[in-house]
């Protein structure tokens, strides 16, 4: 005794051709900005982990401009450092800051900020203090000096400070310098200047994404599809 059965697959081949055709691109665009935001998660703990972050609005800089959706082609969506943070990008390939003669950079030294989390006084630094060139709408305003006995000019500013470079003989820091007392050597150093600095790669924006897709792509796509398969119509 036999028994045959006969089976007409198209309503099943119809079927998958619809669940491609219509739940695949859904599938993928989900997947697609759960794995963007998860990118865009990792690399704000990464600020977080390597920079001193005082405000939110820097890690919020970190942003998803809009969305992917299904019908898009290709389906993709862009995490990017927001125009007014383009500052974080310099630390993304690193280089070298470089000063010049009438703005140097301006390092500030323990006796105003004690520990590196700390900010410096905003009156104390340099061009509150009257020692480079401001602009404002008057036009330039230049810093005002005195010429020293070897016939170097010495900027003097507010609150008792001067500057002191490596034309004066005998200075091996220069920077700007606070009087504190009537004595030849009642000073501090409050800002030591550097004709430039490295800027290292501190960021890593495009390395913590590409590790994230890579982590969260499969686990992201498989949830995906299966919920666009168990919606499916």
């Amino acid at each position: 005794m036999t028994v045959a059965f006969r089976v007409d697959p198209t309503p099943a081949n119809q079927w998958l051709a619809g669940l491609f055709r219509n739940q695949l691109p859904f599938a993928t665009s989900v997947a697609v900005n759960q794995v963007a935001k998860d990118a865009q998660d990792a690399i704000r703990q990464r600020l977080k982990s390597r920079f001193i972050i005082r405000k939110d609005w820097v890690t919020q800089g970190i942003t998803i401009p809009r969305f992917s959706d299904k019908a898009d082609s290709p389906i993709s969506v862009t995490v990017q450092i927001d125009p007014q943070r383009a500052f974080l990008a310099k630390f993304e390939e690193g280089g070298t800051k470089v000063g010049s003669d009438a703005q140097p950079i301006a390092i500030p030294a323990q006796s105003i900020r004690p520990a590196v989390v700390d900010l410096p006084p905003l009156a104390l630094y340099p061009k509150n203090l009257g020692l480079v060139a401001r602009h404002d709408v008057t036009g330039v305003k230049q810093p005002k000096g005195r010429i020293t006995k070897h016939d170097v000019l010495q900027l003097q500013g507010k609150r008792r400070t001067f500057v002191l470079t490596t034309d004066m003989f005998g200075v091996q820091v220069p920077g700007v310098y606070q009087r504190t007392g009537p004595g030849k050597h009642d000073f501090q150093l409050l800002w030591s200047y550097k004709p430039q600095i490295p800027i290292p790669q501190r960021l890593e924006f495009v390395k913590t994404a590409a590790a994230t897709v890579a982590q969260q792509w499969g686990v992201r796509f498989n949830a995906a599809f299966d919920r666009a398969v168990r919606t499916a119509k």
